[in-house]
């Protein structure tokens, strides 16, 4: 983002200027150092600025607070966070201008901040300070970060690009190209380090309580590192209840213990593609909101089959930590096609002490108490498990105890699916003690997507 970066033609009042690597007109982020003038959405840095906002390489809108500009250029394409908040505006003319003007830098303020992870975070501070960021974590402040990031994330296609820059999406696109390793040493580490390299990173649009990292895989799949902050209970629950959940037909992605350098952490892949982008539930909860639509039956209408699942695996693992970022869906990003939820993850607070306690806790939905919500979606989803249970499958016995109570108060019963039982025969494997080999087949296919585990299995070993 050449004009962003360049402090002698867009701000005249400079900040203390920190080295780092940015983009040549050949897009090769390795070959110029360009000097980076810190963004502080306090003065009028910013304000000066002819922004687009794009989805890939589509033109959705532009803007310049400076001017009052707000030109949309494809209302399609806005993001759910501004579709019903921003408007188009060529400038001030009256006070009615003056109220739009204001209503559209307040959303695009918000939508961009929201963007940026919050200083709540572990090691968050040390990202801020890295990018020379205060860490008053306003919406300035962090619109400031994303400005300088180009506001790119992980999940979806929107980022921002300045009047004159030859940069495309598939020179930005976190999917495809070079991770900054100093950035992400800070984020899961905490380490003091210098910043050198692009500030397209996935680590300042990762939200989350967890200190966390992106790494690139040999197979140039995107894994997601986390650690806990009880040494590294929380990943060890979260492995552990990936493991459950591949027992039973429920949709979730896998999750695995690792190292990264000394630290234990859990490591899950990326769940987004060129064709799926995700929107969290509490965003579409704003959306539905804005539009006049029941989000309880609009949920129920896009996929009651998998939002019922997730009431119930809640009660299964005691999850008290079903918030509005912890679930979602995923949508089209050429269409904006709402396409159904994602699959769950985010599991590290399950089998919480308290909540095991509390059978009839409160949960997030519809007002009822987990319990109630559990009992009413399995009366209208066909939950079952794929194989039997042990005690090996858990960290403690009373998450064991625990977990089949509740499934006995549900009355879950257990049934093989026929591809598997075809599996174990053909290997000379008793099914009911397939669970290591079962281990192994999902450690080998690393699903994004358990849904898709028994037609790898049909389609490598059965044909």
């Amino acid at each position: 983002m050449e004009q962003i970066f360049n402090a002698e033609s867009m701000i005249e009042n400079r900040h203390e200027e920190i080295a780092v690597s940015t983009f040549s007109d050949e897009n090769n982020y390795d070959r110029l150092e360009n000097k980076l003038v810190r963004i502080d959405a306090d003065r009028d840095e910013i304000k000066k600025l002819n922004i687009a906002i794009m989805c890939m390489n589509e033109i959705v809108m532009l803007f310049n607070f400076s001017t009052n500009i707000f030109n949309i250029k494809n209302e399609k394409l806005l993001p759910f966070g501004l579709k019903g908040r921003v408007k188009d505006l060529k400038g001030l003319s009256d006070n009615k201008d003056f109220d739009i003007a204001i209503d559209n830098r307040d959303a695009i303020a918000a939508w961009l901040s929201e963007r940026v992870l919050l200083l709540s975070r572990k090691n968050a501070k040390w990202i801020f300070n890295l990018v020379s960021n205060d860490q008053s974590n306003s919406v300035q402040s962090r619109m400031g970060i994303a400005v300088v990031c180009r506001a790119v994330s992980i999940l979806d296609g929107y980022w921002l690009k300045v009047e004159g820059d030859k940069t495309k999406w598939e020179d930005v696109d976190i999917k495809r190209n070079k991770l900054n390793e100093i950035i992400a040493q800070v984020a899961l580490h905490g380490k003091s380090l210098t910043l050198q390299g692009s500030l397209c990173s996935p680590e300042l649009t990762t939200n989350g309580a967890y200190a966390k990292a992106w790494r690139r895989y040999p197979d140039h799949r995107l894994w997601l590192h986390k650690a806990g902050e009880n040494g590294c209970w929380e990943a060890r629950i979260e492995a552990m209840c990936s493991r459950l959940l591949d027992k039973m037909n429920v949709s979730h992605c896998y999750y695995r213990m690792t190292k990264d350098e000394n630290l234990d952490v859990c490591a899950c892949p990326s769940m987004t593609s060129d064709i799926y982008s995700i929107i969290d539930g509490m965003s579409m909860f704003s959306y539905c909101n804005r539009t006049g639509r029941n989000y309880d039956l609009w949920m129920e209408e896009i996929d009651r089959d998998n939002l019922y699942k997730m009431w119930i695996v809640d009660y299964l693992i005691s999850n008290r930590d079903r918030h509005g970022q912890n679930y979602g869906f995923y949508y089209q990003p050429d269409t904006m096609e709402i396409l159904r939820m994602h699959p769950l993850f985010d599991h590290n607070n399950a089998f919480d002490l308290e909540y095991m306690k509390n059978r009839d806790a409160a949960y997030q939905f519809r007002g009822l108490s987990i319990r109630d919500a559990a009992k009413y979606a399995i009366k209208r989803v066909d939950l079952y498990f794929e194989l039997p249970f042990f005690q090996s499958d858990f960290l403690t016995e009373r998450q064991y105890k625990e977990f089949m109570w509740r499934a006995k108060d549900l009355g879950i019963k257990t049934r093989y699916n026929p591809v598997w039982v075809r599996y174990c025969k053909k290997k000379e494997i008793i099914i009911e003690q397939s669970t290591e080999e079962f281990n192994r087949l999902h450690d080998q296919y690393a699903l994004t997507d358990s849904s898709q585990f028994y037609g790898l299995v049909e389609n490598d070993y059965l044909k």
